[in-house]
């Protein structure tokens, strides 16, 4: 006698809805590359602070020493 077996086979398809949605997606670019550059500006960010890098608004001018001489303290001449 042959035995038969009998094999279920479960297949999940997914289905990228974006191949669906071309023009929602284009519509949504800009905002993705907003968010992108955000996302950018952020790490950029974090560097600094790691590296403790003051930001440029807030950098301090280095210390200058200032000279100033007035004519009071110049030798006179006498005539």
């Amino acid at each position: 006698m042959k035995e038969t077996k009998e094999i279920k086979i479960k297949i999940k398809i997914k289905i990228n809805q974006n191949h669906f949605n071309h023009q929602n997606q284009n519509q949504n670019q800009p905002k993705e590359i907003q968010r992108i550059e955000r996302e950018i500006e952020k790490n950029e960010a974090n560097k600094r602070n790691i590296k403790n890098e003051p930001k440029k608004s807030t950098e301090k001018k280095p210390e200058r020493t200032v000279f100033a001489f007035s004519n009071a303290f110049a030798p006179h001449s006498k005539n």
